[in-house]
């Protein structure tokens, strides 16, 4: 199962800076003796791609976040344009799984944004 991840985006937890944050991420590698991942960070603006080491519960798999969450819930949502996750509640949840979030970013100005479902999942505490 976790080979099989080789290769999948996900969304990683980054405890590299002091306030831990949330970006998306490509698994490279899963080291089995100490149980983590390698991973590759999927910034395109980055002069150089950065690979470094996390371990397997600060990792979500993006493909298994198949729940459709409704309007009022709290999730972590990829910022438009860009490959950082952000805190954001759903102003409308999709009907089908191919449509798009309609969400509020905490500290977003009260602007809605619409994000693709395969980029939001429920916060987790």
């Amino acid at each position: 199962m976790l080979r099989s991840l080789v290769g999948s985006e996900m969304c990683i937890r980054d405890r590299q800076y002091m306030e831990p944050s949330w970006i998306l991420a490509r698994i490279m590698e899963y080291v089995h003796a100490t149980k983590k991942y390698v991973i590759k960070d999927e910034d395109e603006t980055e002069n150089y791609t950065q690979e470094w080491r996390v371990p397997w519960q600060n990792v979500v798999h993006l493909d298994a976040e198949t729940e459709l969450i409704d309007a009022g819930g709290k999730v972590l949502a990829i910022y438009p344009d860009s490959t950082t996750f952000y805190q954001a509640t759903v102003v409308k949840g999709p009907h089908h799984v191919d449509d798009d979030y309609t969400l509020f970013f905490d500290g977003d100005q009260s602007q809605v944004r619409l994000v693709n479902p395969n980029y939001v999942f429920r916060v987790r505490d």
